[in-house]
């Protein structure tokens, strides 16, 4: 083999390495993404709670005058 069919042979090979990298971290970044989403909704839920009971206050308090 002459060096440079081995120079490019391991190129290659350093190529396909890289984006095997790639892939994994693209794979991390898309679960850490998803649990990201799942948090946020979570939060959402318990504010749009909140602001319910602040609306029922108020309410009474019309009531009373």
């Amino acid at each position: 083999m002459t060096t440079k069919k081995k120079k490019k042979k391991e190129e290659e090979e350093e190529e396909e390495e890289e984006e095997k990298k790639e892939k994994k971290k693209k794979k991390k970044k898309k679960k850490k993404k998803k649990k990201r989403k799942r948090k946020k909704k979570k939060k959402k839920k318990k504010k749009k709670k909140k602001k319910k009971k602040k609306k029922k206050k108020r309410e009474i308090v019309d009531d009373d005058d």
